[in-house]
């Protein structure tokens, strides 16, 4: 009996540690890749007999118009297409089921009967690692979530980006068509 409790105890010791928690995943920056059209250079062209120097002074108007009515300046140097988001990383992804087949096996071990220690430790492992598995699957899902939104982040912001030049473009094509101009 003495042999027992002691067994027991050696073999509690792990499902003890088991209860440690570790700190949770860190998040990584990665650079996502995403594509946003080039700014266009806009031409106006003429369609009154405007002299060049009239077609200088009207696009010049234009920009400046349409810069106030989109609240975007294509002039001015643009962000990078490219955006960063922070991506986190499981770096234990079978954490939980390692911890669970241990402590399923020290358990089932220190409950069946001397004789059948070993058919109970391989019983608790199998049970362990199953709980163990659906924790790990959870934090597995709830990190790639948390990736997905931030890449959808990443790609609002690059969008706003877009929007905003091509409100530029519509108020620019606006005012130079208003002015008598076909502008390209």
């Amino acid at each position: 009996m003495l042999f027992k409790s002691c067994f027991t105890a050696m073999l509690a010791l792990p499902a003890l540690s088991a209860c440690v928690v570790a700190p949770p995943p860190q998040p990584l920056p990665v650079t996502l890749s995403v594509t946003r059209p080039p700014v266009q250079e806009a031409y106006f062209y003429p369609a009154q007999g405007q002299s060049p120097a009239q077609v200088d002074r009207d696009r010049f108007e234009c920009h400046e118009w349409a810069v106030k009515q989109s609240n975007y300046d294509p002039s001015l140097p643009q962000p990078a297409t490219a955006v960063r988001a922070a991506h986190v990383v499981d770096t234990a992804p079978v954490r939980d089921t390692a911890v669970g087949a241990v402590a399923g096996a020290a358990i089932g071990a220190a409950v069946s009967e001397p004789w059948r220690a070993g058919q109970g430790a391989a019983i608790g492992a199998v049970a362990g690692a199953l709980i163990g598995a659906t924790g790990d699957a959870a934090r597995s899902e709830a990190i790639q979530q948390a990736n997905a939104a931030n890449d959808a982040r990443a790609q609002q912001r690059v969008s706003a980006q877009g929007a905003g030049y091509d409100n530029y473009r519509r108020a620019l094509n606006a005012c130079g068509s208003g002015r008598g101009y076909e502008v390209r």
